[in-house]
């Protein structure tokens, strides 16, 4: 994977989908980690451990699934659920200078579905010839 990142025909919606990847990964580690000031921040949020940790996981299947082309679209999709539960969150809070990052990530994740690969093969259907009748049904 990181042959086709580093390559020179690599495409600026691939680094995107892997910025995008990175964000995630570092996110998610920081909830799965939870350091004090993590903790502090979702305790006066009243949000519960589990829930942050499910998040954490969330966020790093994400990501593994941006970095692999074939399952881009399905990064991008979780990324985009995580990041609008994320926005709703901050503004509902009144963070919304944090919000507006998380918003320009959103924006970047349509940018990363450009480098989704096309499907390889399409599927052609054909007329079966008709059974032959059984001599026994």
């Amino acid at each position: 994977m990181l042959n086709q990142l580093l390559a020179a025909n690599a495409s600026a919606p691939t680094f995107v989908a892997w910025a995008n990847a990175s964000l995630l990964g570092i996110a998610g580690l920081v909830n799965l980690t939870a350091l004090a000031p993590v903790r502090r921040t979702y305790a006066r949020w009243d949000i519960s451990v589990p829930s942050y940790m499910a998040v954490g996981a969330l966020q790093i299947v994400a990501a593994a699934f941006l970095l692999t082309p074939e399952l881009r679209i399905w990064g991008i999709s979780l990324a985009a659920l995580i990041a609008f539960g994320a926005v709703v969150l901050l503004l509902d809070r009144g963070r919304y200078a944090f919000a507006l990052p998380v918003v320009l990530f959103m924006v970047a994740l349509v940018a990363a579905a450009l480098s989704v690969p096309a499907p390889r093969g399409t599927i052609h259907y054909t007329a079966a010839p008709a059974a032959a009748a059984h001599p026994l049904s």
